[in-house]
């Protein structure tokens, strides 16, 4: 084995080098001789949270809708405090509050405000059509009496819808010759009248 010293006042280092039959290996000492820096591996980038969702809302973060509160409801989830608001037929949006946990149902979407632990959500109510009654026509049948309203000059068909869409209506006649509409609360005993059509809601 053949071992050579070597020695760097200048720098202040000691390197001991050793021969053997590998390959010559270097040994450092004290902090001016510096080891070959291993790389350093790049940090992946931080990932953002996926925003929260709630079906049948349009959901804004850091966002709380000031005034407009129908009731405050404690210990509640963004989940469940979205089947709150979906249940109150008053309710077109919420705030909940992701630290105290609390549920505001409110009526109207308030003033928009800044607050980092505020979930807030408009809730997005489907438009259904309303049922059209069915109606029995007769004609040659008039339902007398029972009237509340009477309407002149409008088609049989506008008479028709107009008792379909009112849930007041029972039934209604209407004359031929004078274009006009009697829409009626109770739909009396028939009577035999050539000149008039009548419904009855069944």
């Amino acid at each position: 084995m053949l071992g050579v010293w070597a020695s760097s006042i200048g720098a202040f280092a000691i390197a001991v080098v050793v021969g053997t039959n590998a390959a010559a290996q270097e040994k450092c000492y004290f902090l001016e001789c510096t080891p070959p820096q291993q790389p350093i591996p790049t940090p992946s980038p931080p990932t953002s949270p996926s925003p929260p969702v709630l079906q049948g809302f349009v959901i804004s973060e850091g966002i709380d809708f000031w005034g407009d509160d129908i009731v405050w409801l404690t210990e509640y989830s963004l989940a469940t405090c979205g089947e709150a608001c979906r249940a109150n037929s008053a309710c077109k949006a919420f705030t909940f509050n992701t630290e105290t946990r609390v549920c505001i149902v409110k009526h109207g979407l308030g003033q928009r405000v800044s607050f980092p632990v505020a979930i807030s959500g408009v809730l997005q109510r489907v438009a259904t059509s309303p049922v059209q009654a069915r109606i029995e026509v007769k004609e040659g049948i008039d339902y007398e009496g029972g009237d509340y309203i009477d309407v002149r000059y409008v088609s049989f068909d506008e008479c028709k819808t107009k008792c379909s869409n009112d849930q007041k209506c029972a039934g209604f006649s209407y004359v031929l010759s004078k274009n006009w509409c009697w829409l009626k609360h109770t739909v009396t005993k028939p009577h035999r009248n050539r000149g008039v059509i009548s419904g009855a809601k069944y």
